[in-house]
């Protein structure tokens, strides 16, 4: 027993209409941004690009408090080992930054010295 042929299957287009959300100057209704926002897992404020800096640093702080408590309920060789990577990621961007410092003070001193001669 085969399957019933489709229009498509015979040559025949089916004309298909965006959906009313859909297109590039749709936008959802309103009564849907709590929604959406809860399943892409950010706030609506931020789905209106209106969120603070101020929010947008708790938001972050609060995550990385959360990772620290689950850090802290580690066994203490796990919670040592973990430390140890991140102080050398830290002492890492130290001295790029530092680096980058000496660079551009470098440039300005060969700046200055151009300039005089």
């Amino acid at each position: 027993m085969g399957r019933r042929p489709l229009p498509w299957d015979q040559g025949f287009e089916i004309p298909i209409r965006p959906a009313r959300d859909e297109g590039p100057t749709a936008f959802p209704p309103a009564t849907h941004l709590p929604a959406l926002a809860s399943v892409l897992g950010v706030s609506v404020e931020a789905l209106l690009g209106t969120e603070t800096a101020k929010r947008r640093a708790k938001a972050i702080d609060t995550c990385m408090q959360r990772r620290l408590q689950q850090i802290a309920n580690l066994p203490p060789e796990e919670r040592r080992q973990i430390l140890q990577l991140v102080d050398a990621f830290i002492e890492r961007g130290q001295l790029k930054r530092r680096a980058t410092q000496g660079e551009r003070t470098n440039e300005r001193l060969a700046e200055r010295a151009a300039a005089r001669a």
